[in-house]
């Protein structure tokens, strides 16, 4: 009887065991797909923006061919769109992050509740550090882009 009782006792173990990784694992592709959702839409929104600041030096600089006729005009529409861009982009980074933090909370309440893991508080560190901190970089980047914008709007050659 006492055999049976510690047998059960084993598989419960390892069945809480299971579930554990299993919902590692779920946090950790979590942690994977939002932070891929971060780079496509920052590739798709980095690629517009710079694709307008193109357009704006190719007016400003009369590369067109035609020449544009009402220039300033388009200029300040492009602008414009380069500002929302960036707007755009902070705040799909800010929720990009908010999502993966969350994950990653969960993986270290899931760390701390679940000593069998073996996942290593140093190697979760690293690897949270690098998922949030890339959101991060984003913001930043973002932020800089709409003030670099926002502070040369009104510089035109040859002033």
């Amino acid at each position: 009887m006492a055999d049976a009782t510690d047998h059960e006792k084993q598989l419960l173990k390892l069945e809480i065991e299971k579930h554990a990784h299993e919902r590692w694992w779920q946090e950790d592709e979590l942690v994977n797909q939002r932070t891929t959702w971060l780079l496509t839409t920052q590739a798709v929104l980095g690629t517009a923006y710079g694709f307008l600041l193109y357009r704006i030096a190719e007016v400003r600089y009369s590369f067109a061919d035609p020449p544009v006729a009402n220039a300033a005009h388009y200029i300040d529409v492009l602008l414009m769109l380069t500002h929302f861009l960036a707007v755009i982009g902070i705040g799909s980074a800010t929720m990009s992050m908010a999502g993966i933090f969350a994950a990653c909370r969960a993986q270290y309440a899931l760390r701390n509740n679940s000593p069998f893991l073996g996942v290593t508080p140093g190697t979760t560190a690293v690897g949270q550090l690098v998922a949030v901190g890339t959101p991060v970089l984003f913001i930043m980047a973002w932020i800089g882009s709409f003030l670099l914008t926002w502070l040369v709007s009104d510089w035109t050659p040859g002033r």
